[in-house]
């Protein structure tokens, strides 16, 4: 045996080394397998954990969305004589569209008009077209300032009549009448969530302040959703 070893010393060395290198080898790859594997189930942990916290924030957003819903409201209207177009006189109603809400809307469609009528429909009958300012975004606490020009039909010469006379009949002093000019309309807009919302709106025009205010809260007419 020894003499066998004596003489195939080299070989023998080189069988022992390789041996040797190849469990070496066999003990580093399977220490890496065992380190990748923790760290892929450390990642997959934290994928995870991200993905649940994402998922935690998007339901406390909506949560806050739904207890915060924006609120749109028409307010500080008022009746002015402006000049329209064709540099002719013509009467506006200035007024704003504000949120009193805790999150930002996003105006779908607002709708206005002015009515001179003794009587009301059971169903209102709103414009045909709808004022600008659609896809603005009002967040809370601001307003969108808008002007509704009344130019059609006779609402417009007959408004200016009524307008002149109310002006003489304050400056002479007397008592203010039922003059039945009223501001009519809708505001539809989106909260953050996407949900539609709608808020109509009936004002009675007040001779003494040339304002118009609430003063019939009938559901068909004055609603929020």
């Amino acid at each position: 045996m020894l003499a066998f070893l004596s003489e195939n010393w080299d070989k023998v060395s080189i069988a022992v080394f390789t041996g040797l290198l190849v469990l070496f080898t066999y003990c580093l790859w399977r220490s890496t397998e065992k380190l990748w594997l923790a760290t892929k189930a450390s990642v997959d942990a934290a994928s995870e954990s991200a993905q649940a916290a994402k998922a935690a924030a998007a339901i406390a957003h909506q949560e806050f969305i739904s207890s915060h819903r924006p609120s749109l409201v028409v307010r500080r209207a008022v009746l002015k004589i402006v000049r329209g177009r064709g540099l002719q006189d013509c009467p506006a109603i200035e007024y704003e569209v504000a949120n009193v809400g805790g999150t930002a809307a996003t105006l779908v469609e607002v709708n206005a008009r002015v009515w001179l009528r003794d009587t009301f429909p059971l169903r209102p009958e709103y414009a045909g077209e709808p004022e600008a300012g659609a896809g603005t975004l009002i967040h809370a606490g601001s307003y969108w300032p808008l002007s509704h020009y009344v130019n059609y039909g006779d609402e417009a010469q007959k408004l200016m009549f009524m307008l002149g006379f109310t002006k003489t009949r304050v400056e002479a002093g007397h008592k203010p009448e039922e003059l039945h000019i009223y501001f009519v309309g809708y505001v539809l807009y989106k909260d953050a969530l996407g949900v539609a919302r709608r808020t109509a709106f009936f004002r009675t025009f007040d001779e003494l302040s040339q304002r118009f205010v609430v003063r019939q809260r009938d559901p068909d007419y004055e609603h929020a959703d």
